[in-house]
């Protein structure tokens, strides 16, 4: 078959293209910057130009930076390899005040940028991009030249709105270069690397599309016109053709035709594939078996070879069935036979989806998740360093390991307590104790559970161990604290002392912190007063809490995280049950329908909650809208609508706010006990 050589005539159409196009505004200026010689101050070491191929190695200055005083560094390498944009990492060692790192440069690398940021985490807050100027090299081939692609990611790079180069990397306020540069180094690439076209062929159409705007159609046509005269397209170009058909020029007809044809030209590649799972999801007649033939009739470790590729397709087909053999209408052993198959974050993503919540919700037996969930287990225990969460530049290898080793832990916490739950202790404790020791006693309920396994297999001398851990990570359920304080009693034969107890095992810095944290985030503003029923009807009028401190939880019957909040929330009515100058109330808020508050009381009865519960009204009873009248006067203060959301009121005035939950019962407690306590300790 004669493969895709756009070189012949390929600098026609571009001429072409140009007459289409606008003058260049920044050619000039660009000629003069090519990327090649860049140096800056905080990063050094890095040969001018870097030589691909080769090991370099740098020192980095986080003097000045939001780094500075960090007591990990992480590099960040993005990288333009072969045409496509890829992420490399470095963990950086402390040198003094400076950090030192070295990598590797992939022999098709023709660009790369780095970032230094303080965790492995996608989310870390604190990062250095140069001030927003960015750490950036167009990598050379030894010879001063630069590799196929370096211009080209040159200039993608630095026009963030074209939405080509790295998503996120520069800040609100980079001076982007302008589209006629961008076009500019389009244009150098294109003439250095004619023969190489068919590897950025979606780059650079879209690029030819942003430059010609309106007259997109015609040089659509005309590229379409001489390339189709060169020899086959691969598939992915033929994908990228047909798209610009149905998406852009709106001709579906033609976009069709281009559809047959890549059926017919590759009979086993990926178009095929993944028409055979469409045409499942499409009918949905028999989907079960259905689905399960066409993973059978295309393994996904053939799919992965294909250029055209999408994970997700199988990602989301797996988890699709998954759920069905959980009914008892299947069985287990068809589908833990293709577990193995699938890579850590298929996996996690089942187990996140079917067994954890199956177990936490008690929606399925235990021995029905049981068996599924220990193959799953053990595969992802295999592969939590597959980098399966790397794609392209959305995480880079040790953050794909990060995040696949976090989630392991969670699924490793939740096994266990299916194990207990199967009167299985001492199989419950080796699974916890497979939890990295960095997270394993950061989560409330995977301590409950450490507890009751070890109490359950007499192992009474590590239990005051992880009590003590646990405090320390302040991860302490209302359980966890009846269980510690029934063996204070039992050993000092009274309750008195036991807060003092509790308090002594915490962590000192962590309380401070918190405290510091709080007093920072104290406001005075004043709301609207407002007058809510209660679950027996009699009204609460806030103009009475006069020299009290109020505590309002706004939540609602369908917000999971609000219901989870709410044993430590118990915890902190209990530390002031008998203080009159501290009062609760949990107002129901942005409810449908009718009935919610018979299930509100119904709920609090059923779980034990002691709370005062008030009800949020409607602006308009006779129309079916949210009751949410009180806690949209509040939005003008939380600017947001978000529950759970916690607000801490004073003398007219709202103090204190806090949207969402952490996760632990304890620590919430702690929250609100803080700001009670400075509150009243107010003159």
């Amino acid at each position: 078959m004669k493969r895709y050589n756009m070189k012949k005539n390929l600098f026609v159409a571009l001429v072409s293209v140009l007459a289409f196009a606008v003058a260049f505004a920044q050619t000039e200026q660009e000629e003069n910057r090519t990327g090649v010689s860049e140096t800056y101050e905080r990063l050094t070491g890095i040969p001018k130009p870097p030589v691909a191929g080769t090991t370099i190695e740098f020192s980095y200055s986080p003097k000045g930076t939001a780094l500075e005083g960090m007591d990990n560094l992480v590099a960040l390498v993005y990288m333009y390899n072969n045409y496509r944009w890829q992420l490399g990492d470095v963990a950086l060692v402390k040198d003094g005040s400076l950090w030192r790192g070295k990598f590797d440069i992939p022999e098709d690398c023709a660009f790369m940028a780095m970032q230094f940021q303080s965790t492995w985490s996608q989310f870390a807050q604190e990062k250095d991009n140069n001030d927003n100027k960015g750490y950036l090299y167009v990598i050379s081939d030894g010879q001063g030249q630069p590799l196929p692609g370096g211009e080209l990611a040159w200039g993608l790079m630095r026009r963030p709105s074209a939405s080509l180069g790295i998503a996120g990397y520069f800040n609100e306020g980079y001076n982007e270069i302008e589209r006629d540069a961008l076009y500019f180094w389009y244009q150098k690439e294109l003439q250095r690397n004619q023969d190489k076209a068919d590897r950025f062929f979606g780059t650079m159409m879209n690029i030819v599309q942003q430059q010609t705007g309106d007259r997109f159609p015609e040089a659509a046509e005309m590229f379409f016109s001489i390339f189709s005269k060169q020899g086959q397209p691969s598939e992915k170009n033929y994908i990228v053709m047909e798209n610009i058909y149905r998406s852009s020029l709106k001709n579906v007809q033609k976009a069709d035709s281009i559809h047959q044809l890549i059926l017919a030209a590759y009979p086993d590649g990926w178009t095929v594939r993944r028409k055979a799972f469409d045409d499942v999801y499409k009918s949905g007649k028999d989907f079960h078996q259905n689905m399960m033939a066409v993973l059978k009739k295309y393994p996904v470790a053939d799919s992965e070879k294909l250029d055209s590729y999408q994970p997700f397709i199988y990602y989301n087909a797996v988890r699709a069935i998954a759920t069905d053999f959980f009914t008892g209408q299947y069985d287990q052993k068809d589908f833990i036979d293709i577990i193995p198959q699938y890579d850590f974050k298929t996996l996690a993503e089942v187990y996140r989806s079917t067994v954890s919540p199956f177990h936490t919700k008690k929606a399925v037996k235990d021995e029905l998740n049981y068996p599924i969930g220990k193959v799953l287990i053990a595969e992802m225990i295999k592969k939590v360093e597959d980098k399966s969460y790397v794609e392209e530049t959305y995480l880079s290898p040790g953050q794909s390991d990060f995040l696949a080793r976090t989630i392991l832990d969670e699924h490793l916490g939740n096994f266990a307590d299916i194990l207990l739950c199967m009167n299985k202790p001492a199989e419950a404790l080796k699974y916890i104790g497979m939890i990295s020791a960095e997270r394993r006693y950061v989560v409330p309920e995977v301590n409950e559970t450490h507890i009751k396994a070890l109490r359950q297999t007499k192992n009474k001398k590590k239990v005051e161990g992880v009590f003590k851990s646990a405090l320390v990570a302040n991860a302490v359920t209302p359980e966890m604290m009846d269980m510690l304080k029934a063996d204070y009693v039992k050993k000092k034969k009274s309750e008195e002392g036991f807060d003092e107890y509790v308090n002594s095992m915490k962590s000192k810095e962590e309380a401070e912190a918190m405290k510091a944290e709080i007093s920072k985030r104290l406001i005075k503003v004043p709301y609207t007063a407002f007058s809510l029923p209660d679950m027996d009807g009699r009204y609460v009028h806030s103009a009475d809490w006069a020299g009290k401190v109020v505590v309002l939880d706004f939540w609602a019957s369908w917000c999971f995280p609000c219901k989870n909040s709410f044993p430590g929330m118990q915890m902190a009515v209990d530390r002031f049950k008998d203080d009159p100058n501290v009062h609760f109330y949990f107002i129901d808020t942005m409810e449908r329908g009718d009935g919610y508050e018979a299930k509100a009381k119904e709920y609090m009865e059923q779980k034990g909650f002691t709370f005062n519960v008030l009800f949020d009204s409607k602006s308009d009873t006779s129309k079916q809208e949210s009751n949410s009248v009180v806690f949209s006067q509040m939005n003008e203060i939380n600017h947001s609508m978000a529950i759970p959301r916690k607000m801490v009121l004073k003398d007219g005035y709202v103090r204190y706010t806090e949207e969402g939950y952490g996760g632990s019962p304890s620590k919430l407690a702690d929250e609100v006990t803080y700001v009670i306590e400075m509150l009243k300790a107010e003159k």
